[in-house]
């Protein structure tokens, strides 16, 4: 197979032999414009490769993405570090350079409480990974090569010792003279360190843990780097239920993904059958809507916080015999980087079948579209936030939707769900029903009185019954 240099080096000889027809063509009248433009193509598609080989398109590896456009505009905040870089995208940023010094006492700190070496550590990552290119999804041409190892190596220590990844026996009441500092903005490399452009392969924790180990002979207890990761996530994830412990992760976001997988698949919708109503043409499935938690109370449908023996993710929303199912949902302030930026790397990494996330975010954005609906699911203990108000979640999540490219047409999570959702709302007597429930049973004494009524009612049709044979046996 040629590399990047022969397939680049193939195509300037393609287009200097276009260039050279083009010569030869200059006075046959149309053939020559032809050559030109042939020629003029051949450059723009010679520098649309470069341009993707150089980013990694096509690489399995290539697991670490920029967030897209389309949805960095509602809010470039969620997706930009705060304190730290992690990785090469926001590496150099005039705003994080404060940092920079901590991170290299970092890595001064993890080599004298350990005892290994930077050669140690740096022929430990040349093993692990040996192409860091290729994990990072976009053009990489103005980083060398030793460069990029070096931001891995720092970054990849800084990050390891900031997960705990480290229990030196013989200095167990040492503290790193550089973690004060870490501490004092903790909050804000929780927040960086979640960011999807903001990430290391997890190939480069497990070389440093690797490293450290090697180097100590097993005095230095240093915990797996999947344990090291579990952990922190599920600090994290303390308020968000989760139904699976994953047993790898390619980075941290890919981590939290992971965590949020439905407990069963088959609730994605794919491993069984759903009968979509036929629309009247064409024979085409009927294009079906989401709706507001205020419409489908309208016509009787329950909300009900999701409890099962089983464990439950936060993604395993149900609905069965009129009662919607929801798991409880904490809005606070990590929420909506942390859902922004799996949704990110769902909409990069995979198809809309898989992208459990973000058809979880685009349920509940338009479940809540107004402030009444928020009102009514916090009244139900389905969402408990800390927010200003509850227009402020729901404005949160529209704003969370936006840019989002979904295929509703395919198999998606969460699709059985609403299409005997939307069933429901369309059968006429569900809305009956609802109105008269609303109407006559919802204040007891009301209740009483109906059936204080219907009591009344049908002793006068006995007695009335009664009179009646009474007559017919004894005519005058």
């Amino acid at each position: 197979m040629k590399n990047h240099g022969e397939r680049a080096a193939a195509d300037t000889m393609t287009t200097q032999m276009l260039m050279q027809h083009q010569g030869t063509d200059h006075g046959t009248g149309g053939n020559g414009g032809s050559a030109r433009t042939a020629a003029y193509i051949q450059n723009k598609l010679n520098q649309v490769s470069s341009d993707l080989v150089a980013a990694g398109v096509g690489e399995a590896a290539a697991v670490i993405y920029r967030v897209p456009q389309k949805l960095r505009v509602s809010n470039t905040e969620a997706y930009q570090p705060m304190q730290v870089s992690i990785g090469p995208y926001h590496h150099g940023s005039p705003d994080l350079q404060e940092m920079e010094p901590t991170k290299c006492a970092v890595v001064l700190d993890l080599c004298k409480l350990t005892g290994v070496t930077l050669v140690q550590l740096v022929h430990m990552l040349d093993q692990e990974v040996k192409d860091p290119r290729k994990y990072y999804r976009s053009k990489m041409d103005m980083v060398g090569d030793e460069a990029l190892s070096a931001q891995l190596l720092i970054d990849g220590c800084f990050l390891f010792s900031y997960l705990g990844g480290l229990r030196p026996a013989q200095a167990k009441n040492q503290v790193p003279s550089s973690a004060a500092h870490v501490y004092s903005v903790d909050s804000a490399i929780q927040h960086d360190i979640l960011l999807l452009e903001n990430q290391v392969p997890s190939s480069v924790l497990k070389a440093i843990g690797s490293a450290i180990s090697a180097a100590q002979n097993g005095k230095v207890d240093t915990i797996p780097v999947n344990e090291l990761a579990c952990g922190f996530i599920e600090g994290v994830f303390q308020y968000i239920p989760t139904a699976v412990k994953p047993d790898g992760f390619d980075h941290l976001v890919d981590l939290c993904y992971r965590y949020l997988q439905p407990f069963s698949q088959t609730a994605r919708g794919g491993d069984h059958e759903i009968t979509m109503p036929r629309g009247e043409d064409h024979g085409q499935p009927e294009v079906r809507r989401l709706r507001r938690a205020s419409e489908y109370r309208e016509t009787g449908i329950r909300f009900i916080t999701q409890r099962s023996r089983r464990p439950v993710s936060l993604l395993d929303v149900t609905f069965s015999r009129g009662v919607l199912r929801i798991p409880r949902l904490v809005v606070d302030e990590r929420t909506e980087y942390l859902l922004r930026n799996i949704v990110a790397y769902e909409q990069e990494s995979f198809s809309s079948r898989d992208s459990y996330v973000t058809a979880y975010v685009l349920f509940v954005s338009q479940l809540m579209s107004k402030a009444e609906d928020v009102t009514l699911l916090s009244e139900k203990d389905i969402l408990i936030h800390q927010l200003g108000s509850d227009e402020e979640v729901s404005d949160m999540f529209k704003q969370m939707s936006k840019g989002i490219v979904f295929d509703f047409s395919g198999e998606y999570h969460l699709k059985d769900v609403t299409v005997a959702l939307e069933k429901h709302y369309r059968d006429r007597r569900n809305r009956w029903m609802a109105l008269l429930r609303h109407t006559y049973f919802s204040n007891p004494w009301l209740i009483l009185g109906a059936v204080v009524a219907m009591v009344a009612f049908a002793l006068g049709v006995s007695q009335a019954a009664l009179k009646f044979f009474h007559f017919a046996r004894n005519p005058k």
